[in-house]
């Protein structure tokens, strides 16, 4: 039987502060998609905050790609991890490796099946399969499949925040962009001899610990740095998914 993996959701994840957790849940979902970790032996999110040098504290403090590295070399050292910058054709060529990405994005430029209600700066993982892209976006419901997206759109939502020539605006409410795009990730690989999981992308979905959230995300859980763990506790006061 073939296993699969679903969405990482960073609203619920036990240990999330005001909700901007985004850069660490990505990079999870990369660093157990890789075979590399098990969920249940993943750091806290405090232990991987602590590693990148950038505690939570009230308002947005989301981190970026070279704190994820920092983090990274720091909990788990023997993990094949690596900063990318630069453009599509490279980007592709290390997911055809068998590397996955931790990914920043504009969120606004993902297609619109994707933003799930945010429109910012946020953090993806992007696993490549039968000549395909798919995406695991940390805002999606926990445990739902992954959703493919093209080369284009990632090159969009990445290009939007981080690199791209002039801006070309010439089309009442839309930016267009010509020239290179540039890709900022953090790519990881299995360890030796570790083989990464099989996936059906767009079927039955085993999540390590299925929860019963809903997406979109409510937009009240960013303000309130308390409201994801006060709801998290209150659906699962009577079952066993929670930590000791």
């Amino acid at each position: 039987m073939t296993a699969s993996l679903g969405v990482f959701n960073q609203v619920h994840w036990v240990g999330v502060g005001d909700v901007d957790e985004c850069w660490i849940i990505a990079t999870f979902w990369a660093l157990v998609a890789s075979g590399g970790v098990e969920r249940e032996k993943l750091p806290s999110i405090e232990a991987f905050r602590k590693a990148a040098g950038r505690p939570d504290r009230p308002g947005p403090t989301g981190g970026n790609n070279y704190l994820i590295l920092k983090a990274l070399k720091r909990l788990e050292p023997g993990i094949d991890a690596r900063l990318y910058v630069g453009g599509a054709s490279g980007f592709t060529n290390m997911l055809k490796r068998g590397y996955i990405a931790s990914l920043s994005v504009n969120s606004k430029y993902l297609p619109p099946n994707l933003q799930y209600g945010f429109k910012g700066a946020h953090q993806i993982s992007v696993y490549f399969q039968g000549g395909k892209y798919y995406v695991m976006n940390p805002l999606a419901k926990e445990g739902s499949p992954l959703q493919s997206i093209t080369l284009a759109d990632l090159q969009r939502a990445a290009g939007s925040l981080f690199g791209h020539n002039q801006p070309i605006k010439n089309m009442p409410g839309e930016d267009r962009f010509v020239g290179d795009w540039l890709f900022h990730a953090v790519f990881i690989k299995a360890k030796p001899g570790t083989q990464p999981p099989k996936f059906l992308p767009l079927g039955g979905v085993a999540s390590a610990r299925p929860r019963d959230l809903n997406a979109p995300i409510i937009v009240r859980d960013y303000i309130d740095p308390y409201a994801a763990r006060r709801l998290y506790d209150a659906r699962h006061k009577d079952d066993n998914l929670l930590p000791e």
